[in-house]
């Protein structure tokens, strides 16, 4: 009996899931990585011990796939070189997923796939995906596709309606929004990499290109990498907290805590405007992600930071992500 084993690394916290064949949850665990990767081998081999090998089709999720992937792909060599290839455009989690497939390979595992963040995002209508430099393959290629996918799934089902239209926010250390038209995602706040969009605990956000060249005559472009992925964001004034929650419990002593969370606020709260001003209705509203599922307060702050648009929007919600389902669902559609 096929088993489906799900492998997400993220750029700290690491999930690991096991689904029949029925796609139920037989398993789960989660904790934080701390790039100790014989303790990750270690953690999959416990929780898959009592299982055959042979029966067990692994998942990962995998943050870019450029212009390579558009769906659920087997993992050969050739997958692997790609994926490789795009570290420079995921340098937080591409080197991970990387890992993690490594592990699973070394352990025994034979049936891997990849299931990538970007493929969500395939269908953006192309006034949207385009990016004006003279350069290919630069696109806006979108991030956390996994998650707005399964949010997307999730409304249809609850409303019981497939055409809906609705904003979706994903707030983690990572951040950004999905637009929902007629039932597809129709743009969304991350772009050509996982820098762009709204402002994130480390990440900048939308930046003026004059800033970035600024920082890498400044820094070289090895050091402008780090910076730009590490030390920017809500971070580059709060260089103390090791993530959004603490910077959230020290605004109180401390502006310079508060004037970041103001501009964070600021940015989810301009693209959330804009993607409601391009839509005909708003059938929802949605949440998600570790910050906005773990403190409320957080979402009703920017939702009061709507006047005008509180009268047409719907009461929000906040729902727990599960990337982890719609892999096992992806994955198991390509198997069968």
């Amino acid at each position: 009996m096929t088993q489906i084993f799900t492998l997400n690394i993220g750029s700290s916290t690491v999930k690991l899931d096991l689904f029949d064949d029925s796609l139920k949850k037989l398993k789960s665990e989660s904790y934080y990585h701390e790039n100790q990767w014989e303790k990750l081998k270690s953690k999959i081999e416990n929780f898959l011990n009592q299982h055959d090998l042979s029966n067990i089709v692994t998942a990962h999720r995998v943050v870019h796939g450029g212009q390579y992937f558009k769906t659920g792909t087997a993992i050969n060599q050739e997958t692997q070189d790609k994926i490789k290839e795009l570290i420079p455009l995921a340098p937080l989690h591409q080197p991970y997923n990387l890992k993690g497939i490594e592990i699973c390979q070394n352990i025994g595992i034979q049936n891997q796939y990849a299931c990538f963040d970007t493929a969500a995002f395939n269908q953006i209508p192309a006034e949207k995906s385009t990016i004006l430099v003279p350069t290919e393959n630069i696109r806006k290629y979108g991030f956390h596709g996994l998650n707005h996918a399964y949010l997307l799934q999730s409304m249809q089902d609850k409303l019981q309606k497939e055409k809906l239209n609705g904003i979706q926010i994903h707030l983690g250390n990572g951040c950004s929004l999905a637009q929902i038209h007629n039932g597809k995602i129709t743009d969304t706040s991350m772009s050509y990499t996982p820098l762009a969009g709204i402002s994130m605990f480390s990440r900048p956000g939308d930046l003026d290109p004059g800033i970035i060249l600024k920082i890498v005559e400044q820094h070289g472009l090895e050091k402008s990498t780090d910076i730009l992925n590490k030390q920017s964001g809500i971070k580059a004034l709060v260089p103390s907290a090791k993530n959004i929650k603490e910077a959230f419990e020290l605004q109180s002593k401390d502006p310079q805590a508060k004037l970041a969370l103001n501009v964070w606020y600021e940015s989810i709260c301009k693209y959330l405007s804009f993607y409601a001003c391009q839509l005909p209705k708003i059938d929802y509203l949605v949440f998600s992600g570790g910050v906005s599922e773990h403190n409320s307060e957080i979402v009703q702050t920017i939702i009061d930071k709507l006047p005008l648009l509180q009268n047409s929007l719907p009461k929000h919600k906040i729902i727990a992500g599960n990337e982890s389902l719609y892999m096992a669902q992806e994955i198991n559609n390509l198997i069968q």
